[in-house]
Parts: structure tokens; sequence; C-alpha cells
């Protein structure tokens, strides 16, 4: 009899292969990030490692810390159990026994046991296609997906930037990137937010600059791919189902993030950007890219909102069935029922499908990470204000020109009045005769006047020359240069916190994730070095 030639559709080596290599993958992805934790806490400089800074430091670290594990938990756990719950599927359309079911399941043994089919689940399912079906085509489930595409486009910005700024590896930065696009944007971006933590000043010790800190592209270089790419998505639901929607997906959520977080690095030529005279304007130059992907990305999620409005609200007329009377009657829903109840059918899209809770689980735990990120760095409000759509409301602008006003003012050379000493009456003479070598009152106070005055007058010629120091041409380049974050909190100023944690939770509320994000990043990116 000849020898049967083994069914390499239905062998479960390939699909476990590909599952495994993805755990593979985020793992050496998540090794390197901690790699790079591990050198920046190790060089931190004295400067940077007093009790207090080390004390919130830790605080903040152990936060960020329990926020990535739990991102990392929710996350694979929606993520398994949506691929299981695909299986199930499939096995039942093709009246398979499934394996370790309670009530169901089959337990046979040998040639009569069930066993797992992932080779022909995996040839006949397209995990990739399912996923885009449920999570674009739906409009309440593209709610979720364009939040988190935006969250992906603006923390790649963010990465990007504090990257070339603390001067971090590129091996660093593309991985940070990656982990988002693989495992979950919430997960990335806590384990960035901890790399921040210990790097306060850029890790000139470990590698060279890579290029002149005080150089920053044009805005354009950024909001204009971010902007494309917008465009694009909220198109993919017209799309899907088309042969050319693949690629569309893979350059739009692989290429351009890497891209966009490259952009700040040797890929760009030198005339695509400026360099600054000082680290202050390099950093402020950046708000304009923030506030721009705040104010599309509000837009944006209100024709998403609306649109998923009108997909989960019931019709005003219903046909009911009462059981009472046996029979079907008619009625008409008042405005607010409708109203509450596609609220309620909006709101329960999150636990609907593993594939759409996978996505909207993701952009909680990010929004949360933000909101604790704002309360933890005290960020400036106004700041925040400048990079979303209530930049009306901002007050930084007036403050600047205070600023300059005040500055200007006491830059003018004040004239030097000379202090004229009071005059010194005579002493009074007295009887007989003076004393030998004895000196009058009025000589000997003359004199320690004059000594005491000769005192102060080296005494204030030495602070006049301290004070008429100026450095060096390459001593102010060095300073421009110099980043310094302010780890010290000092007395913890609970009302500036909580009102940088409410105005980002006010933000998600009113425009979704993608204000939030563009907010709380923008405010760190321009804002947080004037601290």
């Amino acid at each position: 009899m000849a020898p049967v030639e083994p069914d390499l559709n239905n062998s479960n080596i390939l699909p476990i292969a590909a599952f495994l290599t993805q755990i593979l993958l985020v793992i050496g992805l998540t090794a390197t990030v901690l790699h790079t934790i591990r050198r920046a806490a190790r060089t931190l400089p004295p400067t940077s490692s007093t009790r207090l800074q080390q004390l919130h430091r830790s605080r903040d670290v152990v936060i960020f810390s329990i926020l990535a594990l739990t991102s990392l938990t929710v996350i694979s756990y929606f993520s398994v159990e949506w691929r299981r719950l695909s299986y199930l599927g499939w096995a039942h359309s093709k009246k398979y026994n499934v394996p370790n079911n309670l009530w169901r399941g089959w337990y046979g043994s040998g040639d009569a046991g069930v066993r797992l089919r992932l080779g022909a689940w995996m040839k006949d399912v397209n995990l990739r296609r399912e996923a885009d079906m449920i999570a674009v085509k739906s409009p309440s489930g593209f709610l979720w997906t364009h939040q988190q595409f935006i969250a992906l486009v603006t923390n790649s910005i963010f990465i990007g930037i504090e990257g070339q700024r603390r001067n971090l590896p590129t091996a660093t930065i593309v991985s940070f990137v990656l982990l988002s696009q693989i495992s979950a944007l919430s997960f990335a971006q806590n384990l960035f937010f901890i790399v921040m933590l210990f790097t306060p000043v850029p890790l000139y010790s470990m590698l060279p600059p890579r290029r002149d800190p005080l150089w920053t592209p044009r805005p354009a270089v950024y909001w204009i791919p971010a902007s494309m790419s917008f465009i694009f998505l909220h198109l993919m639901p017209m799309m899907v189902g088309y042969p050319w929607d693949m690629p569309f997906l893979t350059v739009g959520y692989f290429a351009v993030p890497i891209f966009l977080a490259r952009a700040g690095q040797q890929i760009l030529p030198t005339s695509w950007g400026h360099t600054h005279k000082d680290s202050r304007s390099a950093h402020r130059s950046m708000i304009s890219v923030f506030y721009t992907i705040g104010v599309f990305s509000t837009f944006l999620h209100f024709k998403q909102l609306a649109f998923a409005f009108m997909d989960t609200t019931p019709p005003a007329k219903y046909t009911d069935y009462d059981y009472v009377w046996d029979m079907h009657r008619g009625g008409e829903r008042s405005l607010f029922e409708r109203g509450s109840i596609a609220i309620q059918r909006l709101l329960s899209t999150i636990g609907d499908h593993p594939a759409i809770s996978v996505t909207s689980w993701d952009v909680l735990l990010s929004a949360i990470s933000l909101c604790m990120w704002a309360f933890t760095r005290r960020l400036n409000v106004d700041e925040m204000l400048d990079c979303s759509i209530l930049s009306y409301f901002s007050g930084s602008k007036n403050k600047d020109e205070k600023v300059e006003k005040h500055v200007s003012f006491e830059a003018e050379s004040k004239p030097t009045v000379n202090s004229v000493s009071p005059s010194v009456s005579p002493a009074k003479k007295t009887r007989g005769r003076p004393k030998k070598g004895g000196r009058t009152s009025v000589d000997t106070s003359s004199l320690r006047s004059l000594r005491r005055s000769t005192r102060h007058q080296a005494a204030k010629h030495e602070s006049d020359s301290e004070e008429s120091f100026k450095p060096s041409v390459n001593m102010s380049e060095e300073i421009a240069k110099t980043e310094h974050d302010d780890d010290g909190h000092g007395e913890e100023d609970l009302i500036a916190e909580g009102e940088a944690a409410a105005l980002a939770l006010g933000l998600y509320s009113i425009g979704g994730l993608g204000p939030l994000i563009a907010s709380v990043l923008g405010a760190e990116v321009g804002g947080r070095q004037d601290r």
C-alpha cells in the first residue's frame, strides 16, 4: 500500500508558527526598549538624581509600568479571544466538532478523536479581511478605528521629536513605532513615557548627536502626510472589498508612522528644515503641527460620530408584540428615547466583538495614560489649549507679550546715581589738653568710614566684574543646545495638576482621542523646556 501524503493545508504548524512569530517580535521589540531604559537609568546625571527627584520618578515609573502591563494583558486577551471566536465560527459553518467544549465537545480517542484544523481555518478565513469588515465597514466600529489611527500617527511624530531631542538610538525609536502597530498603542505609549522619565537630558554620553539639536523639519513635512493619511482612512469604508484596499491600508498603517518618526533624523535634507537660534524657538515651532492635527481630527470625529449615531438610532415608529393580548401593536418613540437608545448601542460596541474590543480598549487605555501624563507632569493648561480647537481661550500669547515687554524694559540701561555721603558735624570741643598721639572722633570716624568704603568699593568692583561677565560664543552655543527637564517637583501643586487632567478629559469627551493626544503631547513638546 502506497504511503499517504500528509495534507499540508490542514497542518497546524503554519498557523502556530505565524502566531509565535508575532509574539517573539513583540518580545524582541520590548527587550530593545527595556535595554534602552536600563542604560538611561544608569547614566542619569547627578543633577537629576537628587532624593526628591528619585522619589517622584519612582512613583511615576510605577504608575506607567502598571498601565503598560494592564494594556498588554487586556489587548492580548481580546486578540486571542478574537481568533478563538473566528475558529469556532468557521468550525460551526463546516460542521466540525470542536474539542475542549464542555457540553458539545467530542472526546473520542484515536481516529475518532477531535483535533484542531488550524491550517484549513487559515486557508478559508482571512483574519485581516475579517477584521476590516468588522472594524471599518461598521460606522460604530470605525468610530474607534479612526481614533486609534490618528493617535498612532500623532504618537509617531512625538516619538520622533522627543527621540531626536533625547538622542535615542534609531533602533529604539523604530521599536516604539512597531510596538504601537503590532501590539498596542497604549503599551508603547506608556513605555515611551518611562523612557522620558529616565532621560531628562540628552544621551550624549551614549551616542554622538546625529544632527544639530536646534534643527527641526518644517511643519509641512509632518502635517501634509498626516492629513493625507487621515483623508484616505475615512475613505476606507468605501474601499473595503476592492483589490487595492490592502496596499492603501499597508502604506497608511505601517509606512507613514515610521516615516514621521524618522523625519527629524538623517533621512531628510537640511533644506527641508530650519536651524533655530535657541531650543525654545525650536520647540515652539512644533506647536503648529499638533494644532493642525488636533483641529483636523476634531472635525473628523464629529463627522464619524454623526454617522455612528445615524446608524445606531432606531426609527421613530416601531411594531412590538404584546404578549398579554397576543397581538402586534404599533408605537412611536420620542426624540429623547431614540437618542438614549443610540448612545446605549454606541457604547455597547466596546464589547460586541473582540475585534472591536481590541481597538476600543486600546483607545480607552491610551486616553487614561495621557490624562495621567498630564497630571504627573503638571502640563500648562494654556499650552494644551494652544494645540487644540479651543486655542482662542488660551492666554499664552498675552503672557508672551508681557514677558517680551518686561525683558525689553529690564534690558534698558539704568542711570547710575552717585550717592552723597551725609555731612559729618564737627566734634564738640572739650576742656583740657588733648591726649598725646590721640585722634579726634571726627578723624577716627572718617578713617573708619574711609576703610569701610574702600572695602565696599573693592567688593562692589568684584560684583560689577561678575555681572559684566559674558560667556564665549562656544559656551553660548552649548548652553542653547543643552536640554534639561524640570524633574524636581518641589511642592506638588494639586490644583495645576488637576486642571491639566480635567482639561485632557474634557478634550477627550469633546473630540475623542485625536484632540486629547495632540494637546497633551503638543504641550509636552512645546512648553516643557520653559518650566
